[in-house]
Formats: structure tokens, C-alpha cells, sequence
């Protein structure tokens, strides 16, 4: 699991991070002492990192990492990182702290797709149904894909209502697009309805397999 602690307050980051730390390593400081490194992106290099990353935890079932001052990362820190991030490390609950908003570009991007999105200090900007709409009419697959995320995970939102923002958002889009286009995407979105509602997949496979399809159509 990927963890953004992002903003200033850095007593309330602490927090967050001391409730991560605790609830996947409990309060044995065996677990502490083996499963739980701090780095400074600063003040790191490859070699450390993916030996951090690859290592297997010795007394919890995971482990913790963190990298301060993550916007610091030089270009064969990030190679590394994406690289191992790749590999799906299913043992390491990584926590990212940074101050201000993360930078533009593909790097960010996807590290931060399907990421844990914390913000502290700053006024958060609330994500919608709607964005994520925007997204989809915009085929860009991996904003919208981020978007679902969030939205499931911070605001524990109805997927049945998601699949209805949609759905206004594609009827919406129509003049952007070739009639076939729009009507396979009225159908698509019709066949993720009723995966949902008879439980043929679970919702945010279901919603996935959506935003992939849809956007597939975008591109067209």
C-alpha cells in the first residue's frame, strides 16, 4: 500500500504516520526495530532503496518505509522506486511525506495512482464523480482511474452512484463524439449497472473495467 502525507503540518503528519506504523506493526518494538526504516530522499541512493524495498519483513507480516522529503528524488531514485513498484510489494506499506503538492508529470502520476491521499495544512481540493467524468471524455485513463480511488477510499461513495455521475457526464460528452462511440458507451455502462447490481464482479472491478472501456472509445 501507497501513503501521501501531504501539506505542512508536521505534527499531525506525525500523527497520521505513528496510526500507519501502528496498525500494521502494533506496538512491538521487535517489529519497530526490524520492520520500520525512515529515509530522506536527500540523503539516499538506488542501491539502499531497492534493497529496503525487496528486503522481507522479520517479525510483523509487512513493513513500513518512509521517504521524507519525497519531491527530492533524483531522476535514478524514481527509476528505481517505479521499478520495484512494478514488481506489486505486496509486504511494504510505503509512506511518502511531502511538503506542498507533489509535482506534474508521469513520475507522480503514477505513483500516486491508487495511492492513500493524506493532505495536512492545506485546503483540500474535494474530488468528484464529476472530475472523474471529465476525465473519461478527456481519455485520460489513468486520471480517472486515480479519481475512483480516492473517491472510494475517502469518501466511501456508492458505486451504483458513481456509475450514475457517469453515465450524465457520457450523455453530456455526446456531441464530442461519433454516434456508434456514444451508443457502445451507453452500453458499456449498462453491462457495469448490472455486474454491479447482481454481483457478477465486484464494484470497483466493475467500475475499472468501465473507465478502461470508456476511454478506449475517447481515444477514438
Amino acid at each position: 500500500m501507497i501513503y501521501f502525507l501531504i501539506g505542512d503540518k508536521v505534527d499531525e503528519k506525525d500523527a497520521k504516520l505513528a496510526e500507519i506504523k501502528k496498525s500494521v506493526l502494533g506496538t512491538s518494538i521487535e517489529a519497530e526495530n526490524f520492520d520500520y526504516e525512515m529515509f530522506y530522499a536527500d540523503d539516499l541512493d538506488s542501491d539502499q532503496l531497492k534493497k529496503s524495498l525487496i528486503s522481507i519483513s522479520a517479525v510483523a507480516r509487512q513493513r513500513v518505509i518512509v521517504i521524507k522529503n519525497i519531491k527530492k528524488l533524483n531522476k535514478a531514485l524514481q527509476e528505481t522506486l517505479l521499478s520495484c513498484l512494478d514488481q506489486k510489494l505486496d509486504q511494504v506499506h510505503l509512506i511518502f511525506d511531502c511538503d506542498g503538492e507533489p509535482e506534474k508529470g508521469a513520475f507522480w502520476t503514477k505513483l500516486m495512482s491508487g495511492a492513500k491521499i493524506f493532505r495536512f495544512g492545506a485546503v483540500e481540493k474535494k474530488s468528484s464523480v464529476f472530475d472523474m467524468g471529465n476525465a473519461i471524455l478527456a481519455n485520460n485513463s489513468v486520471r480517472a482511474l486515480q479519481l475512483m480511488e480516492e473517491i472510494l477510499s475517502e469518501k466511501g461513495q456508492d458505486p451504483l452512484k458513481m456509475m450514475g455521475a457517469v453515465l450524465w457526464s457520457w450523455k453530456n460528452g455526446r456531441s464530442r463524439m461519433a454516434v456508434e462511440q456514444y451508443k457502445k458507451g451507453l452500453q458499456y455502462i449498462q453491462e457495469a449497472d448490472l455486474n454491479i447490481k447482481r454481483s457478477r464482479l465486484a464494484p470497483e472491478y466493475a467500475m475499472e473495467f468501465l473507465i478502461v472501456k470508456l476511454c478506449s472509445l475517447t481515444a477514438c
